[in-house]
């Protein structure tokens, strides 16, 4: 079960909600990452557990939003073994876009200052 946590800078009132490093569910595994380009962090999906042999789109919502996770479309074959597939982590908003990984406890991306962290979860997912 994966956990999301509020984080916040006291001196440029950045906020964000991510899980502070690697974090992993039931079928998926994430990472935050701190883009350079767009100079946020973000959780993108670095590994994700799917049918051997099947091929499944996956779709991120048309509009960004980074409280939306992208959504996995199997296409109906049921009985397979799953396998894991490894992702590079990439901006989603721009693959182009330089992504460092990022640890709690670490700097805001926006001001350089230690980001605090709420110590309850906002968030629990599978």
């Amino acid at each position: 079960m994966g956990r999301t946590y509020d984080f916040k800078c006291s001196y440029c009132h950045y906020h964000v909600k991510v899980s502070g490093g690697a974090d992993q569910g039931n079928h998926c595994e994430i990472q935050t990452v701190v883009c350079r380009g767009c100079r946020e962090l973000r959780d993108v999906l670095i590994r994700l557990r799917r049918p051997a042999g099947v091929r499944s789109k996956l779709l991120s919502p048309g509009f960004f939003k980074p409280e939306v996770p992208p959504v996995l479309l199997p296409d109906g074959i049921a009985g397979r073994r799953l396998v894991w597939q490894s992702f590079a982590p990439a901006c989603p908003v721009n693959p182009m876009h330089v992504v460092e990984i990022w640890k709690d406890p670490g700097l805001c991306p926006r001001c350089g200052h230690y980001l605090e962290k709420n110590g309850f979860p906002a968030r629990t997912w599978e």
